[in-house]
């Protein structure tokens, strides 16, 4: 409901403004499981005046369509100090609402493991997403007792101090699987029918089929998918009607899950595809792992799409391998550092096509991950398990409604 109303409020896309907004609208968001135990006619009330209150607010600002530029800027830099006021005002709100439904519920903004540690004292939850979590959290913090992060990926969580120390790791595993498949798909695809590369050539005045090179029949192409869990295993099945080959590898599941997908080793999946897109969490094993010695082994004028983890491919080599016609282009929706730096090579280079870490994102999306993470959360306070475990942590006394909700 909110980040719909962000999204419309906004004339210019103004995103630097709407990207200062987004924590404050995660926090609210994230508290909708607690406010669903409230009973539907309360809840629908409730979030009915939260919407009536942004609406009202925004009114007063006109929408001056015809307004030039800078004047659009100015009217989105007004509406965006209102918005601030109204969501703080929410979220206030908000909080009460959690105390209603039994949650004691603390909200902090943290880069550092310093900040969480510093955010941390008190809580026995903690909800996360970007800040990174650790040993010395763990240390400092022995009241810790579950880390719920925001997405299916878990490496800001150090795993292992975690198991030590008897600590609960939850994720959001199989939120957003359609979208990133999708993406990783059209993006795929966009490099195979060289859509990027028309679009900059008819905006430059070249209007012609073959002003963006050869193009190759998906149908007689081979595409390898590393890493076949849920999204991987989406991805080979929206893709199978399209591609002529679809393979995949994974070490770590049995042959009954490849189903009509092929089974290759690691070598054979970069010495067999032409496209080969990454499914992979980030690890110790997979850091690196799409590397100048894999793109050395496959065909020239192949296709590389990352929707998975920046680091899990060397940027540089990846750089290096298109200049090289290893690759004949890349799609990157994640890098190693987001965002790059201004001057980056990546961004300039004309056989990258780039997304900002988008692969995961639809408004369902978004709101399906929160509420899975906050319901860890809950599910371990009311059960002693969270629904989805990464590390088991120690049994502990069922705690009491009030200590429940907090993170």
């Amino acid at each position: 409901m909110i980040n719909t109303l962000i999204g419309k409020v906004f004339g210019t896309k103004n995103e630097r403004e709407i990207k200062r907004l987004m924590p404050r609208v995660a926090e609210i968001s994230a508290l909708e499981p607690a406010m669903k135990k409230l009973s539907d006619d309360e809840f629908r009330a409730k979030t009915d005046a939260f919407r009536r209150l942004i609406q009202e607010r925004l009114a007063v600002i006109p929408e001056e369509p015809e307004a030039d530029l800078d004047r659009r800027k100015q009217l989105d830099t007004e509406r965006y100090q209102l918005l601030q006021q109204v969501l703080d005002e929410i979220l206030v709100e908000a909080f009460a609402l959690c105390r209603e439904a039994g949650m004691d519920v603390a909200v902090a903004q943290c880069r550092t493991e310093e900040d969480v540690i510093a955010a941390a004292a008190g809580c026995q939850g903690l909800l996360t997403q970007y800040a990174p979590v650790g040993a010395r959290l763990f240390e400092a913090r022995p009241e810790v007792r579950i880390v719920s992060r925001m997405g299916a990926g878990f490496d800001t969580v150090d795993t292992e101090a975690a198991r030590r120390r008897g600590v609960w790791v939850a994720n959001s595993p199989d939120y957003g699987v359609g979208e990133v498949a999708t993406h990783a798909l059209g993006m795929a695809l966009a490099l195979v029918r060289h859509l990027p590369f028309y679009d900059r050539d008819v905006r430059a005045g070249r209007w012609h089929y073959m002003s963006a090179g050869t193009l190759r029949r998906p149908a007689e192409l081979t595409l390898g998918i590393l890493g076949l869990g849920r999204i991987g295993k989406r991805m080979a099945r929206i893709s199978r009607d399209i591609f002529g080959r679809v393979v995949a590898c994974d070490p770590y599941i049995p042959d009954s899950d490849f189903g009509p997908v092929g089974r290759v080793t690691f070598d054979a999946l970069w010495r067999e595809s032409d496209v080969v897109s990454l499914h992979v969490p980030l690890t110790a094993e997979t850091r690196g792992i799409a590397n100048a010695a894999a793109f050395a082994t496959m065909k020239r004028g192949s296709w590389l799409v990352n929707t998975a983890r920046g680091a899990v491919a060397s940027l540089e080599d990846v750089l290096a391998a298109l200049d090289d016609g290893i690759l004949e282009g890349a799609a990157l929706d994640v890098l190693p550092k987001e965002p790059p730096e201004a001057d980056h090579a990546v961004l300039r280079h004309p056989a990258v096509l780039l997304s900002p870490h988008a692969a995961f994102y639809s408004a369902q999306g978004e709101r399906e991950l929160r509420r899975k993470a906050a319901q860890n959360l809950i599910d371990w306070a009311r059960t002693g398990r969270p629904t989805y475990v990464v590390v088991e942590g120690l049994p502990s006394p069922q705690p009491s409604p009030t200590e429940e909700g907090r993170h």
